[in-house]
């Protein structure tokens, strides 16, 4: 049977592994919430980036769209001698 010192020795040894366990898991968890955070900035870059590119692509028909008007009145501009 172990002495009431030997019980405390590995009690303080247990303690001290307790701790470094819940320091581990702290960094962990503070690891997750940074990536949780990290998936929110990229989610919302995302967003930005979907609404601008349906803003460019708008403007790329919009301005099409002109640009076959104007061919259409130059030609039939030139057609009609003007």
């Amino acid at each position: 049977m172990d002495s009431s010192y030997d019980i405390s020795v590995q009690q303080d040894k247990k303690e001290l592994e307790l701790a470094s366990a819940l320091k581990d898991l702290q960094e962990v968890e503070q690891a997750e919430l940074f990536i949780a955070r990290d998936i929110l900035d990229l989610q919302r870059k995302r967003k930005d980036l979907q609404i601008a590119k349906s803003k460019a692509s708008h403007n790329v028909k919009q301005v099409t769209i002109e640009l076959r008007l104007l061919k259409s009145q130059f030609w039939a501009s030139k057609n009609s001698g003007t």
